[in-house]
């Protein structure tokens, strides 16, 4: 059986994140655009490339009547194209916003910078961007752990190319505030692992040879009372080691509303092993600590952060090598982790029944169309577990209502997911949640 021909991928999504509500000052209008044909690159603007060794030319254009800036290399040898102007200074502790829009007739990487004009050339901001050959919206948030009234925002690439750029602005960003946020909540949608890892992570085995196991434990209860996840990472005397650990997975994707304010992290665990606790930001590691374990009892591992202001989706990562079991995930504004167990919030799991490919999220036709779900918490009132399943193309279908009892704290069940015969095949989603009986969200 081809696995391309004849299976079907069940991704799940529980809650969009959302970004936070900012309103903006302008602080400065930088568009390169004000040129002449005599001289190209406006006042305010210059070219800062003649230490390279290349040939860069700038010429005013215009597309579809809206003037820009064009930055063309023909030839590089080494060093960079690099187009500067010098805006306000920065302020430690607010939070700006820079926007433009550029394109490349041949798509290709541009890197915006702020940094010190003379040595040591220090990097007070700096983002990576793709360009494509239509002129296309582009937007960064910029953070200063120091003020900068040496910076130098800076526009670079380094290859043969085109680059058109307009309309570059630098505002002034009111985040939300501490009293505006009102008190700090569980930034995770689960906190417990009642069906082993949360639907929408991902898990790598980075030794082959290794043996894995991730999955939730029915037999051993965490401090939420729910099963706690069970991570097994045994190397085979066989196996080759690079130093690493051989199972890594990432929880899921969660929203960052106070961007300048420091957050915590924590979980609970316990077992024989070790590994490492990291957050984790456009791909790159924010912060990273190292935990040990070796005993039945539970320990809390806590781990305070910035957050990346410019991203408003952060991730946690782990690293683990032995066997150890976890629970009671928080993250929160703060510098302390709240109590999640005073007022053990509803939440909702989801997973494919057992089989070699569950843990990918796949399904095989050949399989019962069913998917397990599992609810905890304590309800006040009559509550329901709603679910809604989307295919690719757009189509939806809202399943069977269940009940959900009000003096249990954690509830499971299938749900058969069979509900069109001529879309069997390819990528679904299904959304749950916790509601009230008149349809209110829990």
């Amino acid at each position: 059986m081809s696995v391309s021909q004849r299976l079907v991928s069940l991704c799940f999504l529980f809650l969009a994140a959302t970004l936070t509500s900012l309103s903006a000052k302008e602080l400065a209008n930088l568009n390169p655009s004000l040129g002449t044909d005599q001289q190209p690159i406006p006042k305010g603007w210059e070219d800062n490339s003649s230490w390279a060794d290349l040939d860069v030319t700038y010429a005013q254009q215009e597309f579809e009547g809206i003037p820009h800036l064009r930055m063309e290399c023909t030839r590089l040898k080494s060093g960079r194209v690099q187009l500067i102007t010098r805006p306000p200074a920065l302020t430690p502790g607010k939070l700006y916003q820079l926007t433009f829009e550029a394109r490349a007739p041949r798509p290709l990487s541009m890197e915006v910078m702020l940094r010190q004009q003379d040595s040591p050339y220090k990097a007070y901001w700096r983002e990576g961007f793709n360009l494509g050959t239509t002129f296309q919206p582009f937007e960064a948030l910029v953070a200063v752990d120091t003020p900068t009234p040496d910076g130098i925002l800076m526009f670079v690439f380094e290859e043969v190319g085109i680059v058109d750029l307009r309309n570059i602005k630098l505002e002034e960003i009111e985040a939300i505030t501490d009293a505006e946020a009102g008190p700090p909540t569980n930034l995770v949608r689960t906190s417990r692992f009642p069906l082993g890892l949360p639907d929408t992570s991902m898990i790598w085995r980075s030794i082959p040879d290794s043996k894995i196991t991730l999955e939730a434990d029915p037999n051993t209860l965490g401090p939420s009372g729910a099963p706690a996840l069970h991570a097994v990472s045994q190397k085979s005397e066989d196996a080759a080691y690079d130093g690493t650990s051989s199972l890594r997975f990432d929880g899921e994707l969660f929203p960052v509303h106070r961007r300048t304010s420091p957050h915590t992290a924590q979980f609970m665990v316990k077992g024989k092993g070790k590994g490492q606790f990291a957050v984790v930001a456009d791909g790159k590691v924010l912060k990273e600590r190292t935990f040990q374990v070796d005993s039945d009892e539970w320990k809390s591992v806590t781990m305070k952060f910035k957050p990346k202001p410019s991203s408003n989706l952060h991730l946690l990562r782990w690293h683990v090598d032995g066997e150890v079991w976890i629970d009671s995930l928080v993250v929160n504004a703060g510098r302390k982790a709240i109590d999640i167990q005073e007022e053990i919030r509803p939440e909702v799991s989801l997973a494919l029944p057992d089989s070699d490919a569950s843990l990918a999220q796949i399904q095989f036709q050949e399989e019962p169309a069913t998917l397990k779900w599992a609810t905890t918490g304590k309800f006040s009132q009559p509550t329901f577990l709603e679910t809604k399943l989307f295919h690719v193309d757009g189509t939806s279908e809202t399943l069977k209502r269940i009940p959900l009892k009000k003096d249990k704290y954690m509830q499971q069940g299938t749900l058969d997911t069979a509900v069109w015969q001529d879309r069997q095949l390819g990528t679904f989603s299904l959304e749950a949640g916790i509601v009230a009986e008149r349809g209110a969200a829990l």
